[in-house]
């Protein structure tokens, strides 16, 4: 059972991290007009250090893939969504941006996660 609340624990930690860079990157790249993608970068940093964090105290390669998975998850639904509300600078077209289903960003989302 501690293995499970660790990891609950670590995974509301991952969720608000992302959150965070969600937040602060479409803020910034908003107002300093550059792109927003450039941000992927602390949420690999977050997705790394929560899923080490995970391996380590649980030594399950199992709980860690579903907490890393779910964080992508998260960052591709409620972050594509944060960071369209705050109108993010992803230097793509409105058009093109309407186009991106909600499937191509679960998959991208994930597949950064596992990559992690």
């Amino acid at each position: 059972m501690p293995h499970f609340y660790y990891s609950f624990i670590l995974l509301l930690i991952g969720l608000g991290l992302v959150t965070i860079v969600d937040v602060i990157g479409s803020i910034i790249s908003r107002r300093l007009k550059f792109k927003y993608g450039y941000f992927a970068l602390l949420s690999l940093v977050a997705y790394t250090t929560i899923g080490f964090l995970v391996a380590t105290n649980t030594g399950s390669a199992f709980l860690t893939m579903i907490v890393v998975m779910l964080m992508g998850l998260y960052d591709a639904i409620v972050g594509w969504e944060i960071s369209q509300k705050l109108k993010a600078n992803h230097g793509y077209s409105k058009e093109l941006m309407e186009k991106i289903t909600i499937a191509h960003r679960i998959l991208a989302g994930n597949l950064y996660a596992i990559v992690s």
